[in-house]
């Protein structure tokens, strides 16, 4: 099998994602040094992306099935504090509060 049927023949989710990544030759950042891409990609880039859009942070953990003491040590320690301006603005049925 090649092309796409390939990946249709994985089990494995991985499996197809870095089968994918390959093909499409993002399997490597352009950074130097390159960095690998994998699976786990995702789960970061959605912790990030979810904390960037002040989340709580609480809610991303209990999402992810992980801690918040985690997400705060891995990705909250490196937002800046001008990416924190919503930490204390409570977002109820599309209001904002201020707290």
């Amino acid at each position: 099998m090649t092309g796409t049927h390939t990946i249709h023949a994985k089990h494995h989710h991985r499996e197809m994602f870095n089968e994918i990544l390959n093909e499409t030759g993002l399997k490597f950042t352009d950074s130097r040094p390159p960095q690998r891409r994998d699976f786990i990609s995702l789960r970061h880039t959605y912790i990030c992306f979810r904390l960037l859009d002040a989340a709580p942070i609480y809610d991303i953990a209990n999402n992810c099935r992980t801690s918040v003491e985690i997400i705060e040590r891995h990705y909250a320690r490196w937002l800046k504090p001008s990416m924190s301006k919503n930490i204390n603005v409570r977002k109820v049925f599309g209001k904002e509060e201020q707290l």
